[in-house]
């Protein structure tokens, strides 16, 4: 859906309970995210904690280097990621600093 709706929100980890609320805040869907039309909001401290542990995975395993779930389901209630999709490679070389 996010790229019919053309909406993404980039920060730089690790991430914290400020930062990814601005990430959330800052994405078109946010309004749909808070509740419309009688539909309940998502928990949004879910989608807090998922975004701050995600950025803290890939602060801690430098070997993951794309990482996309799509669709994320939030509801009231919490969230759930039917589908994922990691990429890992080889860490940085500790001599070079760079991708082998």
């Amino acid at each position: 859906m996010t790229e019919i709706v053309q909406d993404r929100a980039v920060g730089l980890p690790p991430l914290n309970r400020l930062l990814a609320r601005r990430m959330l805040d800052s994405t078109k869907v946010f309004k749909l995210l808070k509740g419309y039309r009688g539909q309940p909001a998502a928990n949004l401290d879910v989608l807090e904690e998922i975004l701050i542990r995600l950025s803290q995975l890939v602060t801690d395993f430098p070997e993951i280097r794309e990482l996309d779930i799509n669709p994320l389901l939030a509801t009231g209630k919490g969230a759930c990621a039917p589908d994922a999709r990691v990429v890992v490679g080889l860490p940085p070389s500790p001599r070079r600093g760079t991708w082998r």
